[in-house]
């Protein structure tokens, strides 16, 4: 015999209140009928304490049945019955994306057996479910990509076991199954059952246990020392069996774009997990077109190859790229990998050439009817402007059909308030010395809404001019350039480019910090910039606060200056291309040189989240695409669900928040309108199966029960040995119930007994006192 709830027994103290209750005499006041209460004299009584007890018998009849209560509450249990004690059990099932694969267990008359450890895990939970009746409590939870609790602890199982059918792998790793049981141990707190078991029915993959936090494992601890004996943590192992698995870990778009002319390069890899050497068949599909030439590879155990995919861009496209692979394998999910394919859109170069030489010396005139153009021809200067058309896309100015994707148009000063700035990128001002009060709060407006500017300073401009528009403030506004500009500088012997930082302070207010822009020659393969010298460089007088250094010389000349202007930066170069100012112009690392600082320039540098997210994890997106430039909000959808909307906040820094997603293909874009017949600018999104997922390792038992997991009171157990963990044994509520109604009953009759003959005595003592003061008043 037991006590369940052992510490109900302290309601034997509650016998002392009927007791005090006995020891009080309680008087009543006797009924008098008397025509007016005028003639009664005052008569107080008050309950008094008396010595001794009265109606022992009928007290010991309440105090049995306040004994009773106090059992019944206690739960007295004894287990040397046979029928099934009441427990609680969580059925735990892992529905991580291991669980659907195909494992061999082993060989039978018919050949190799092969199961689904997420068909036996709902086999096992129907089979310990259907057991549950009353007073047993069970529930239901799901760990996988998600943790989802099914059916909330209760005495009916039919809903869990309804459910069973519908419950599917996911795709990724989720929480795991170590806050998975810390939250089932929140639900089974307080409880008092025989015993309280969470079956863990997993395949016991590495995945499944690697995401845990401490926290979690103290809540478990601390459950463990609350319950001790009464909570058992068992794992059932479903996957004993051997698995041949060939996954693809990752897939990666080099530079994260493609362009129109060039193949794209994916970079692709592939591992083997299994045992024995796999053959597989290796395809690339764009736009699901597959492309040419698969690749037939061979791996060998544990072996991994990283695979360059290339396609040929030839037209504009927004879609998807997918590599998958064929062979004999147990899991298909980890088969396939997609990531965005995107062209990269041509960046627009506005380029102001303020050079003294006109830009076309054949004018408008020398078209005009009559005349005879082929008589004069006047061929373009080769400027310091022609020079950076050439260099910024050699393809485009030569008429070929490929280029670099930067765009540039020239104009001059004057005709810069009759364009639209917004369709640029950046704004290239060369040798520009004053500008109109409309273009310059145009230009203040274009930095401050992202974009940047670049003042290319060289032998041209008049440094007092300069100073005067460009690089005076505005009304309310900074002024657009981060310094003012002097006189040339002859440089005799030339100076070279310093290479790498040596400090990162230039003076006061101002930093040294060349960034993304120059880290890239830091390895000379990419660029030898050693090379490049100058002649004649331009100095600057006086440097606004809070502007950074990019470039310097070997004399620690400034080179390169930059300003953060709101969401937008200027960036002014003290010298020019021009041949006659140094060899810039003539250097190898020049094209690469001018190309990665229009990278910096437009933000392509910048480092931002993958457009390629895991299943079933939590990431941040950005949308600092000029399209989203006004939006607040952006919607998610999958490729073939647009119903199924995920509606997304813009935060400040132009990201947004995404949850954790199943695998597939999405879009992001702005929130349309029902029934619009258009829809606006989107950007594809792709979520793969998480790649621990293909690891086939298992955790060890003995690992499991290291303090970090479980604790040695885990029990590992085998599908057919777990349903047999029952705990036997009754309570004798039943008992208890039959004796407590039986004394009910005794006490309510003896009651009624007292009552009765307590009565009988009142009245015959009333009228015995009548009967003395009739006798007193005839006497008188």
């Amino acid at each position: 015999m037991s006590f369940l709830y052992g510490a109900m027994l302290a309601g034997f103290a509650g016998l002392a209140i009927p007791t005090v209750i006995h020891l009080i005499a309680k008087h009543k006041f006797p009924i008098k009928e008397f025509p007016s209460i005028m003639f009664l004299l005052r008569d107080e009584r008050t309950n008094t304490f008396a010595r001794k007890l009265i109606d022992i018998p009928q007290l010991l009849l309440r105090l049995l049945i306040l004994a009773l209560i106090v059992l019944a509450m206690s739960r007295l249990f004894d287990g040397n019955g046979a029928d099934l004690a009441p427990r609680n059990v969580i059925v735990i099932i892992d529905t991580s994306a291991s669980m659907k694969m195909v494992v061999t267990e082993k060989e039978d008359v018919k050949g190799e057996k092969k199961t689904i450890p997420l068909n036996k895990a709902k086999e096992i939970a129907k089979a310990l479910l259907s057991k549950i009746k009353l007073p047993s409590s069970c529930a239901l939870v799901t760990t996988g990509d998600d943790i989802k609790i099914v059916s909330q602890l209760g005495p009916n199982p039919d809903k869990a076991i309804a459910a069973l059918e519908k419950i599917e792998a996911g795709d990724g790793t989720g929480p795991g199954i170590v806050r998975a049981v810390a939250l089932c141990g929140e639900m089974i707190r307080g409880r008092r059952e025989v015993k309280s078991q969470i079956f863990i029915l997993t395949d016991q993959r590495e995945s499944a246990f690697s995401t845990r936090n401490q926290q979690d494992v103290q809540k478990i601890k601390k459950l463990q020392e609350e319950l001790g004996d009464q909570l058992d943590i068992i794992i059932v192992d479903l996957a004993s069996g051997t698995s041949e698995n060939l996954a693809i870990t990752s897939a990666v778009l080099q530079e994260d774009s493609a362009r129109i002319g060039d193949h794209a390069h994916i970079t692709t890899k592939i591992k083997n997990y299994g045992n024995s050497a796999k053959m597989l068949k290796l395809n690339l599909s764009v736009a699901n077109k597959i492309q040419p030439k698969p690749r037939d590879i061979k791996l060998e155990p544990g072996e991994e190859v990283v695979v360059d995919l290339t396609a040929k861009v030839e037209r504009q496209i927004k879609s998807y790229a997918t590599v998958s692979i064929k062979g004999k394998d147990a899991a298909k999910y980890d088969n396939e990998s997609s990531v965005p394919f995107v062209v990269a859109p041509s960046r627009r170069i506005l380029l102001v050439n303020g050079s003294k030489e006109a830009v076309d010396k054949t004018g408008a005139l020398n078209n005009l009817p009559g005349m005879d153009t082929k008589e004069e021809v006047i061929e373009e200067p080769i400027d310091g402007t022609m020079i950076l058309r050439f260099v910024l896309n050699p393809g485009r100015e030569l008429g070929r059909a490929f280029g670099t994707g930067i765009d540039t148009t020239t104009v001059t000063p004057e005709a810069l308030p009759a364009q639209t700035l917004s369709k640029y990128h950046c704004i290239i001002l060369y040798d520009v010395d004053k500008l109109n009060p409309q273009s310059l709060d145009d230009l203040h407006n274009f930095v401050s809404e992202g974009r940047s500017v670049l003042m290319i300073c060289s032998g041209g401009v008049n440094p007092m001019a300069f100073n005067s528009t460009i690089g005076a403030p505005l009304k309310d506004k900074k002024s657009i350039a981060p310094a003012t500009l002097g006189v040339d500088l002859v440089l005799d012997p030339p100076a070279a480019i310093q290479v790498p930082v040596s400090d990162t302070m230039h003076s006061e207010g101002v930093t040294y910090n060349p960034g993304l822009w120059i880290s890239h020659f830091r390895d000379r393969r990419k660029g030898d910039l050693s090379v490049i010298r100058f002649r004649k460089i331009r100095k600057l007088l006086a440097i606004q606060e809070g502007s950074n250094v990019l470039l310097k010389s070997d004399k620690g000349e400034i080179l390169a200056i930059e300003r953060k202007l709101d969401r937008g930066r200027t960036v002014m170069l003290t010298f020019g291309t021009e041949l006659s100012r140094g060899n810039i112009a003539m250097s190898k690392a020049f094209p690469v040189f001018m190309w990665r600082l229009i990278d910096y320039l437009t933000d392509r540098l910048r480092v931002k989240p993958p457009n390629s997210l895991l299943a079933s994890q939590p990431a941040a997106l950005d949308v600092s695409d000029q399209a989203f430039a006004f939006s607040e909000k952006l919607e998610l959808y999958q490729e073939n669900d647009k119903k199924d909307k995920i509606i997304l906040n813009v935060t400040e820094d132009k990201t947004v928040y995404v949850p954790g997603l199943s695998a597939g293909h999405y879009w992001i874009g702005k929130i349309t309108k029902p029934g619009a017949l258009t829809m606006g600018y989107r950007r594809p999104i792709t979520v793969n199966p998480d790649p621990r997922e293909s690891i086939m390792t298992q955790v060890t038992n003995e690992e499991l029960k290291k303090p970090d997991f479980f604790g040695p009171s885990l029990k590992i157990e085998t599908e057919d040995s777990a349903k047999l963990l029952a705990p036997t044994g009754n309570e004798k509520w039943h008992l208890l119930i039959l004796l407590l109604i039986a004394v009910f009953i005794v006490e309510a009759i003896a009651a009624y007994i007292v009552g009765y003959f307590r009565q009988k005595r009142l009245e015959e003592e009333q009228e015995n006192q009548n009967m003395r003061r009739e006798e007193e008043t005839v006497e008188a």
